[in-house]
């Protein structure tokens, strides 16, 4: 229960922090799981990430995504974190995340505004 109570305050901290990110901001009917979708692929929705569909997305589609600038590093994290936590009871998973998640998305957000990309690792 204290883990889900801290992932909910980091999600809260990314909502507040992230409030102008439009789309990611709202638990939407999209997000959560409806009932009459059990046993179907559709049980647990993914909303769009911004004006990005993570969905079916390959690696090389989010690198172009964020080279582009439709997909940002903090969209990203905030889009996996609430998929984290929309499917965690389901899993039963446990998730660890790094406390600095959000300052380290901007640095490289800012890295990525000046032209400079890295791998990461």
């Amino acid at each position: 229960m204290a883990l889900k109570r801290s992932l909910t305050a980091v999600l809260a901290c990314a909502i507040a922090v992230c409030a102008q990110l439009e789309g990611l901001t709202e638990l939407t009917p999209s997000f959560l799981p409806l009932q009459e979708d059990a046993g179907t692929t559709s049980l647990f929705p993914m909303p769009p990430c911004g004006n990005f569909d993570l969905v079916e997305a390959t690696i090389d589609d989010i690198q172009a995504a964020m080279a582009n600038g439709t997909l940002t590093s903090t969209q990203l994290v905030i889009c996996c974190l609430q998929r984290t936590y929309q499917t965690q009871d389901y899993l039963r998973s446990i998730a660890q995340v790094n406390p600095d998640v959000f300052a380290i998305a901007a640095a490289l957000d800012a890295e990525r505004a000046t032209g400079s990309v890295h791998p990461h690792g």
